[in-house]
Parts: structure tokens; sequence; C-alpha cells
């Protein structure tokens, strides 16, 4: 069981959130099609900075004093420093701390989770329609095909065909 970040120092909290996400074993179906890996110093945050912190103020949380009960929370903010994009494909350029801030969210981001579980729900029907769009688009024939990603630009599929697993990016039709 984790303490809180209040009562235990940060590199311990860190370690021990990669301990328990190293325990889960991992089905290479399941794994997401890219990961970001990014690299900042980490601080307490102060309630006039953001206003995630502020929003928790106003909910009634009291502000942190230094009383020796533990009770309350800190708010810690990372200064970012570099981010590099890891995808199937291997790793990407580092991407320019610029143009992360100025980037906005996918439109579907928050719904992606239902869309692919929805997806996975559809059993044997829907197995089958990614196998035959594998074999029609990309000319592979698989024995498993799920999906694992989905956003406003496409989706991404993790497939087995033979001894190999595969991830491939599926672009929707963008309008002409």
């Amino acid at each position: 069981n984790l303490e809180t970040v209040n009562s235990c120092h940060p590199l311990y909290f860190a370690r021990m959130i990669v301990e328990n996400a190293s325990k889960s074993s991992i089905d290479w179906l399941d794994r997401p099609p890219a990961s970001l890996v990014v690299e900042g110093q980490l601080r307490p945050a102060f309630a006039e900075e953001s206003t995630m912190v502020s929003r928790h103020l106003l909910n009634g949380d009291e502000p942190l004093k230094d009383d020796k009960k533990g009770s309350g929370a800190t708010f810690f903010k990372v200064e970012v420093l570099s981010i590099e994009l890891i995808t199937a494909y291997g790793t990407e350029p580092k991407v320019k701390i610029e143009e992360y801030r100025k980037s906005r969210p996918d439109i579907i981001a928050h719904s992606a989770p239902n869309i692919i579980s929805r997806l996975r729900a559809g059993g044997d029907k829907i197995t089958q329609a990614l196998k035959s769009l594998c074999w029609r688009c990309k000319a592979i024939q698989v024995e498993e095909a799920a999906i694992i990603g989905v956003d406003c630009l496409g989706f991404d599929l993790r497939l087995c065909s033979g001894t190999q697993v595969q991830t491939l990016r599926f672009a929707f039709p963008t309008k002409g």
C-alpha cells in the first residue's frame, strides 16, 4: 500500500509507483501504441500557480500548514525539461517544449477507453472484422488482433501474425 505523498519523500513515492507498476504481467496485445517520456523537476505547487490547486482549495480543503498530523494534501508541479515520444517504431526525436505547451488534447481522449471496451465487447464479430481489415488494407494474415488505441486521427491495432507481434496504425479518412 502506498503512503500519501504528504507523508513520504517524493523519491520514495516514485520508487513505490515503479515497483507496483512493474509487478503486473504484460500482455503484448494490450500494450499501448505509444508512450511519452517526460523528464522534469518535481517541486511543490503553490495555490496561486494552478487553477487545479485553487479549485481543490475552494472545495473546502484548507491551505497546507506545518502541522505534525500529516493531514491535508500537497500538490506537486513538474517543470518539464524534455519530452520524448516512444512508439512501436522506436524513439522519435525529442518534442520541443514550446510545441508541447501549445498542443491541445485530442477531442476523443476521454472517450477512447469506452470506445475500446465496447469494441472488445463485440467479441468474435469485431475480431473477424479487424482481421479482415488487416488482410484488405495491409495484406497481412493475422491470427489475433486487438484494438489498443483510438484518437481523432485513427486507431491502432496490436496483432499477432505467426511469431511476430506488431502494431499497425489505421488512419481515418480526412476531409479533402
